[in-house]
C-alpha cells in the first residue's frame, strides 16, 4: 500500500495483497514481462500522450490568439463553436486512442536480451522539460504557419462573382490545417505503423 504501483502476486498468503494491489499476476514469472514489456511500453505511450496532447490543444489555441491581435481583442470568435467542440471529442481523440493504443517499438525478445532498454523510463528519456518544450516550441511554430497560410493565401481574392472570401472561410481553412497537421504529427511520433 505504500508503493507507487503495486504489484500483487496471488500465492498461499491469501489474497489481501492482491485486492490492495493495482496489479495482479498469478506467478512470480509473470512481473519479468510485466516490468519490461507493459510497464516500459506504457511509459513511452503515456509520455507522448501527454506531450502530444498539450501539442494539438496548443496549436488549435494559437489560432485563436493569433486572431485576437490581429482584430484588436474584440471578442470576435476565430472558429465557429461546433469546430472547438468537436475538436477533441471527434476530430483528435480517435486518431490518438487508436494510434496509441496500437504503440509498440522493441518486441519483448530484444527487451529480454538488451535490459538497458527499460533504463529509458528511470532516465526520464521521454518525458522531461527538454522534450516538453519541444512540443509547445513546434506547435507556436506549427500553428503560426496554419494561422498565416490561409491569412496570406486568401487575402484579395474573390471569385468570379466577386464575391471576397470572408472570415469564416479562412478559419475553416485553418481548421482543416490544424486538423491535418495534428494528424501527421501522430502519425510521425509513431513508432508503430500497421495496416489497420
Amino acid at each position: 500500500m505504500e508503493a507507487d504501483i503495486g504489484i500483487g502476486i496471488q500465492g498461499k498468503e491469501g489474497t489481501q495483497a492482491v485486492r490492495t494491489a493495482d496489479f495482479s499476476i498469478g506467478q512470480f514469472r509473470f512481473l519479468e514481462k510485466l516490468l519490461l514489456n507493459y510497464g516500459r511500453i506504457g511509459y513511452i505511450k503515456i509520455s507522448k500522450f501527454i506531450c502530444y496532447y498539450f501539442y494539438k490543444n496548443i496549436l488549435l489555441v494559437y489560432s485563436d490568439i493569433m486572431y485576437a491581435f490581429s482584430n484588436g481583442f474584440s471578442g470576435q470568435l476565430y472558429f465557429a463553436d461546433y469546430l472547438t467542440t468537436m475538436y477533441n471529442a471527434i476530430f483528435t481523440s480517435w486518431c490518438c486512442l487508436f494510434i496509441f493504443s496500437l504503440e509498440r517499438d522493441v518486441d519483448l525478445n530484444i527487451v529480454k536480451k538488451f535490459p538497458v532498454l527499460y533504463m529509458a523510463g528511470q532516465k526520464n528519456y521521454f518525458f522531461n522539460l527538454k522534450e516538453f518544450w519541444i512540443y509547445i516550441i513546434c506547435a507556436i511554430i506549427h500553428g503560426t504557419i496554419c494561422y498565416f497560410l490561409p491569412e496570406l493565401c486568401f487575402l484579395d481574392m474573390s471569385d468570379d462573382s466577386g464575391m471576397t472570401y470572408n472570415h469564416w472561410f479562412k478559419s475553416t481553412v485553418n481548421f482543416c490545417l490544424v486538423i491535418h497537421v495534428v494528424t501527421y504529427k501522430l502519425l510521425i511520433i509513431s513508432d508503430f505503423w500497421n495496416v489497420l
